[in-house]
């Protein structure tokens, strides 16, 4: 009787262990969901803000660092819903995919491994869904929105991301 306990005891502990040590970030994708905050998040853990702006004139914006942890504490209800739109397999054996949020104007572009958990994924509130995808080299994908915008990211880098 004590062995099974023991033996449930350190189950439920290894749970709680495995549930620290997976991110914030990846356990949102792995529910469909993303926060709502213009950046760049990596299932390291790590996150930086990076605004696309369409309007009035077409930029991007790489900004600071900042801790998802900390925002989302602050912001739990802050998240959408997303829809994968479409899904490549790419050269080195991941994937790669794009689509939407749950509020029509967002967009995501998400880099996956080969079994097809998250690697980093780029959330924009403001570039509209993002719908089609391509391998451009070994180390470079291209996105496009519903708006047309035109993206190139570095798989490796995706914070050097640029238009077309």
């Amino acid at each position: 009787m004590v062995e099974l306990s023991l033996i449930r005891d350190l189950a439920i502990a290894q749970h709680i262990v495995d549930r620290r040590m997976t991110n914030i970030i990846t356990q949102l994708w792995e529910q469909e969901l993303l926060p709502i905050k213009d950046a760049i998040y990596f299932s390291t853990g790590e996150s930086c803000s990076c605004k696309i702006a369409t309007y009035p004139s077409p930029s991007i914006k790489i900004g600071e660092k900042f801790s998802l942890e900390d925002f989302h504490v602050a912001h739990k209800n802050d998240v959408c819903h997303i829809d994968i739109f479409k899904e490549i397999p790419l050269t080195n054996g991941g994937y790669c995919c794009v689509g939407e949020g749950s509020y029509g104007s967002e967009g995501f572009i998400a880099y996956l491994d080969k079994e097809k958990k998250l690697i980093w994924v780029i959330y924009s509130e403001s570039s509209n869904p993002f719908i089609e995808v391509t391998q451009v080299n070994d180390k470079t994908i291209s996105a496009r929105s519903t708006t047309d915008i035109k993206i190139t990211i570095d798989l490796e880098n995706p914070q050097t991301l640029k238009f077309i």
